[in-house]
């Protein structure tokens, strides 16, 4: 776990600068947990397999759309939507990035890593619980984080994402749950994760 995470830290760093970098670096970070997995914990990896990659990922991007879709208009009275000037494809296609690249170092951080070492170790309750602190933890360096907005994450995301991995044991399900999250939440110009939204 800890070769993995120092390996897919790295990877996140050159994912977390945006548009083609944080596309490389989520494909960095594949790379570098399928050769810890198979090199260091010598075992198979059925959660990233190829097969059923992509209808995997999209079934996570279908659930995240929908959950925050029908979140918004349980609240839509709450939100004043305001034109934004510039370039509608770039804003996008640069947000859809940046997201792609912190939901696939992420979510092998952590529900790859963390979440199967820790559940070998306490079993999957306990597992479930100490990851959603650490990746509600994680977010608090965020620029405009805040211990709520942390702790919030810790309870819908983190938990939310640890209990799908543990439903579908698939990290292509929970990458697709995870950016659509992000990039749905970043596109109606709610900030995401403590991030302000680009749209």
């Amino acid at each position: 776990m800890v070769t993995g995470a120092v390996g897919v830290g790295l990877a996140s760093g050159l994912a977390s600068v945006g548009g083609v970098a944080a596309i490389a670096g989520a494909v960095v970070a594949v790379g570098i947990y399928w050769v810890v997995m198979r090199h260091v914990a010598r075992r198979s990896m059925p959660e990233i397999a190829k097969s059923g990659a992509v209808t995997q990922t999209l079934f996570g991007v279908a659930i995240g759309f929908g959950f925050i879709t029908v979140s918004m208009l349980m609240l839509l009275t709450e939100f004043l939507f305001d034109e934004r000037p510039g370039n509608g494809l770039s804003i996008v296609a640069s947000m859809a990035a940046t997201s792609v690249g912190a939901a696939v170092t992420e979510e092998l951080l952590f529900r790859g890593l963390a979440l199967q070492a820790l559940e070998k170790l306490c079993g999957s309750w306990a597992a479930l619980t100490i990851t959603a602190v650490l990746f509600g933890g994680l977010h608090l360096a965020n620029p405009d984080a805040t211990l709520w907005s942390s702790t919030a994450i810790a309870v819908e995301a983190g938990v939310l994402l640890g209990a799908a991995f543990l439903w579908k044991r698939n990290i292509w399900f929970v990458i697709g749950l995870h950016f659509a999250w992000n990039t749905t939440q970043g596109l109606i110009g709610i900030p995401v994760s403590g991030h302000a939204s680009e749209a």
